[in-house]
């Protein structure tokens, strides 16, 4: 790599760093949670074949019962696949 192609490196990742420092501080002063736990979105696809199959509907029409709960509850839609799989969320809360 050239020395420019380097340098331009370098001050990226600089650029980075300072950006995730500032967001780790605007977190810590709200509370917030600035990084997600770690998770795979295979669950999200296991909770919606599961409200599919219980429910009888489309996968896609699933899919927009599981995005639309997390959004009414402001959750994330991880979190929600979740509580479907391990049965903490009701199928009932799902049908309309």
């Amino acid at each position: 790599m050239s020395s420019r192609t380097v340098a331009d490196a370098a001050v990226f990742a600089d650029l980075i760093t300072l950006a995730l420092l500032q967001q780790a501080d605007r977190a810590d002063l709200t509370g917030a949670e600035w990084i997600r736990p770690e998770g795979s979105y295979q669950d999200v696809n296991v909770a919606t074949g599961m409200l599919a199959a219980r429910l009888r509907i489309t996968l896609d029409d699933a899919f927009v019962r599981l995005r639309a709960h997390a959004f009414s509850q402001n959750r994330p839609l991880l979190d929600v696949a979740r509580d479907v799989l391990e049965h903490r969320i009701q199928m009932d809360e799902l049908r309309d």
